[in-house]
């Protein structure tokens, strides 16, 4: 499979679910979910070897929280520097 009909297939498998679960586990806002996603993606395009993933789903799912998660970080860091201004 190519890589570009495996992102598509990965994409419309999952997108929904992993939407509705940035949104929900870290009380995102839908565009910032979609945010999130869309750089999921864009991290995975860039996968050298995007055939060697061994559980895609799981990747995915792996690579947005984690998104998720730096996103918040940076949030908290931006508010605490503001407040100590």
């Amino acid at each position: 499979m190519k890589a570009s009909n495996f992102l598509v297939s990965l994409f419309e498998s999952h997108q929904s679910e992993l939407m509705r679960l940035i949104a929900h586990r870290f009380r995102k806002t839908h565009q910032d979910a979609e945010d999130i996603i869309q750089d999921a993606f864009h991290n995975i395009l860039h996968v050298e070897n995007i055939e060697s993933i061994e559980n895609p789903k799981a990747y995915l799912y792996q690579t947005a929280a984690n998104l998720a998660l730096n996103r918040i970080r940076k949030q908290q860091s931006h508010h605490r520097y503001i407040a100590t201004t």
